[in-house]
């Protein structure tokens, strides 16, 4: 009866539960676990894109505000700069023409005194 037992033993130390042999349910938990591992990387390796993804896009939203600002400004500065040069046209006119008739007052009174 204690050969039996022993060969029962011996039998059951060979194989695990379910009747598996012990070198075939290491190869299974090895697997599992590599491929639990594997899963644990992807996900981590996501993560870290998406993160990265997230940050790239909040730093082309600040980039984009930035140039929408300067563009802003510039408009304004192109703006104030063509209100100037209109403004010195206006005047420039302005001048020319109460030169030219000051010319012509003066070159008719100078007629008039000739003749």
């Amino acid at each position: 009866m204690v050969s039996g037992k022993r060969e029962s033993f011996s039998a059951c130390a060979r194989t695990g539960a379910g009747g598996r042999p012990l070198t075939t349910t290491a190869k299974l938990l090895s697997s599992s676990f590599a491929s639990t591992e594997l899963d644990k990387l992807i996900s981590s390796q996501r993560l870290d894109l998406n993160l990265e993804k997230g940050r790239l896009r909040d730093e082309l939203q600040a980039m984009s505000h930035n140039v929408q600002t300067i563009e802003t400004q510039l408009h304004k500065d192109l703006n104030n700069i063509r209100t100037g040069i209109e403004a010195n046209k206006n005047e420039l006119i302005k001048y020319s023409i109460g030169l030219l008739v000051s010319a012509g007052a003066v070159t008719l009174g100078i007629l008039r005194f000739l003749v």
